[in-house]
């Protein structure tokens, strides 16, 4: 059994997305629990093999995602406290924080790679 808590779990600094801490990643690569603290605009980025479940749980932020699977427009919406946000694999997405934090809890399927984001930058401008 390991229980820590949270305040005993190291931040890490992802470029892409801000300030994490890994909560859990599976030793058979099949999920990771990361949580992530969004204090800026995320960089526009998809990823080749991860869905991603997104749980707010502070805060408010806008997000804009494009399904180039599914070739729909692209989509923007309000992401607050309380909601479960369903990220496609290779679907671009964008998040910026309406509040000065927005606090998320990240279920990666399969596990969390840092090798698998793919950045965009000014994807959602040239839409």
């Amino acid at each position: 059994m390991d229980v820590r808590a949270l305040h005993e779990i190291p931040w890490e600094r992802d470029t892409t997305c801000g300030r994490l801490r890994v909560l859990y990643k599976s030793p058979q690569e099949s999920c990771s629990l990361v949580y992530f603290e969004i204090e800026s605009p995320t960089i526009p980025h998809f990823h080749e093999k991860m869905t991603e479940v997104y749980l707010i749980k502070r805060g408010r932020g806008r997000l804009r995602i494009h399904d180039i699977n599914a070739k729909t427009p692209v989509e923007e919406r309000v992401i607050e406290e309380g909601q479960r946000v369903v990220i496609p694999v290779k679907a671009v997405h964008q998040i910026t924080p309406i509040d000065s934090i927005l606090g998320m809890e990240v279920l990666s399927d399969p596990k969390f790679d840092p090798r698998d984001i793919y950045e965009v930058p000014g994807y959602f401008e040239r839409r």
